[in-house]
């Protein structure tokens, strides 16, 4: 589910960036971020972020040198409209194979009878 809401928030923001998302289930809450790696000569600006700019940000990056920049809450209340319908497609076209798949076995075994 996090990957179709962060698939949605890309086509939203209309980016480049390398977009995550995290869905709090105690809170309901839905994050959405940029991942940029910090590095010292910035060549991609979509991918990248300086350390001083990090700092200046208060952005504490992981041990791979990765920092989270969230995307504003107000912004993300169009992506519930848009990531449900996007998993609900890929959801019936997984049944869809699944239940094919199932005839095709039952009628195996039936002729096997």
């Amino acid at each position: 589910m996090e990957d179709a809401y962060a698939a949605a928030a890309k086509k939203y923001f209309r980016t480049k960036e390398d977009l995550g998302a995290r869905f709090d289930r105690d809170s309901g809450a839905l994050d959405v971020f940029a991942r940029k790696k910090v590095v010292d000569d910035v060549t991609n600006p979509d991918l990248e972020i300086t350390p001083v700019d990090a700092e200046s940000m208060s952005l504490p990056a992981s041990d791979e040198g990765i920092v989270e920049i969230m995307k504003p809450r107000e912004e993300l209340l169009q992506l519930g409209r848009i990531a449900p319908r996007r998993r609900s497609r890929s959801s019936s076209r997984k049944s869809g194979r699944r239940s094919a798949t199932t005839s095709t076995r039952s009628m195996r075994a039936g002729s096997a009878k």
